[in-house]
């Protein structure tokens, strides 16, 4: 394990700006290890701490609801953006801090919101707690991601570069999108909404990748 992180640690020092995102990478990294922690089940203590931690990181102003922020908390994805962001020369410090805000707490909120949409049908049956119980209705729940999805693509068009991030943001949202009507049939008008919500590319993805889906399905030999 230790050989692991010294090696992510020279080839993060390889890049040539990544002096520049260190430190907004190094607390993104932070917040996900916060969230790991203080997201407990009801047998560990339940969600009281996780709670009081995402009030205190939730931006103001950003109508976000504190399991929202939790679930941005918990995010990989702007980890990633920013050591993409390091391969380039001459970074300004602008560019760093607009990825920084676009992914914490948009992009990353809709990442985690919608793996926990993938594991609504798992967690019932074992009793874990999810995120997505603490909207009032499934009808709140689709229109709380529906926002944040909406939000998510304007701050992604408005990056340098901004159509990759938009490709980034229907990617990811296909690939969960498509699982979970996969695996939670009600979640069909949820993941309808998700997906206008977050652009023409996220609408276009959704059926490629629930088309890769089956066609892996038919392929997987039987256990």
């Amino acid at each position: 394990m230790l050989e692991m992180v010294d090696s992510c640690h020279a080839a993060l020092a390889e890049l040539p700006s990544y002096a520049e995102v260190s430190r907004s990478a190094g607390a993104a990294a932070a917040r996900i290890v916060d969230f790991q922690s203080l997201n407990l089940g009801e047998r560990q203590g339940g969600h009281e701490g996780l709670e009081r931690w995402a009030c205190e990181q939730t931006p103001r102003t950003s109508g976000l609801r504190w399991w929202e922020t939790a679930a941005a908390g918990g995010s990989s994805l702007g980890v990633h953006a920013l050591i993409g962001l390091a391969a380039h020369p001459r970074l300004e410090h602008a560019e760093v801090a607009a990825i920084d805000d676009a992914y914490f707490p948009w992009i990353g909120a809709l990442h985690s919101l919608l793996d926990s949409v993938v594991d609504v049908a798992e967690d019932r049956r074992t009793g874990q707690r999810n995120l997505l119980g603490y909207y009032e209705s499934p009808q709140d729940a689709a229109t709380g991601l529906s926002e944040l999805a909406a939000r998510a693509r304007l701050r992604a068009r408005k990056l340098a570069g901004g159509h990759r991030h938009e490709v980034v943001l229907a990617a990811m949202t296909g690939y969960y999108l498509s699982a979970a009507r996969a695996e939670v049939c009600e979640t069909d008008a949820l993941a309808r909404a998700v997906a206008r919500a977050a652009g023409p590319l996220t609408v276009r993805a959704l059926p490629l990748f629930a088309a890769a889906r089956r066609a892996s399905a038919l392929v997987r030999p039987a256990r």
